[in-house]
């Protein structure tokens, strides 16, 4: 089976009989359109313009995370509270990642189970201890439409 390819080097090989299109052009062209940045962005550029607000994401979370809801609304019950606030800043991680580690800490500041008396760096603590610790669970009945 003999035909045309281009290997890493460029060069046309025999492949199938025929030739392969070459993408360099297309692609430089591509990469040509991307924004130019001469500075690292701030946590929230990485979301597209139209990207759901940080409520919106919320209310659809709570409808199919009822354990989120509580956690959020109602404050801690369970006995290990720290386990507790872990368990809260991982699902926040799944549902909010996307915007960052501070407005995770701003969403648990702002919800029942923030304890003040912790300390002012206890909330950055455990959101970025459950980002290290995150094992991909999806927390929801079904999928967000």
């Amino acid at each position: 089976m003999q035909g045309k390819f281009a290997d890493t080097a460029g060069s046309t090989q025999s492949f199938y009989g025929k030739n392969l299109v070459d993408l360099t052009p297309a692609v430089k062209f591509c990469e040509s359109l991307r924004p130019k940045t001469t500075e690292a962005p701030a946590v929230n550029n990485t979301l597209a313009a139209n990207a759901p607000s940080v409520n919106f994401i919320l209310q659809k979370a709570f409808t199919v995370d009822p354990e989120l809801q509580r956690m959020y609304y109602q404050g801690h019950s369970w006995d290990d509270k720290s386990r507790e606030d872990f368990s809260f800043c991982q699902r926040l991680w799944f549902w909010l990642g996307g915007h960052g580690q501070q407005t995770i800490e701003n969403v648990f500041e702002h919800s029942a189970l923030y304890r003040k008396s912790k300390g002012p760096g206890y909330v950055s603590l455990t959101v970025r201890n459950a980002a290290k610790r995150w094992n991909g669970n999806y927390y929801g009945k079904g999928w967000v439409g």
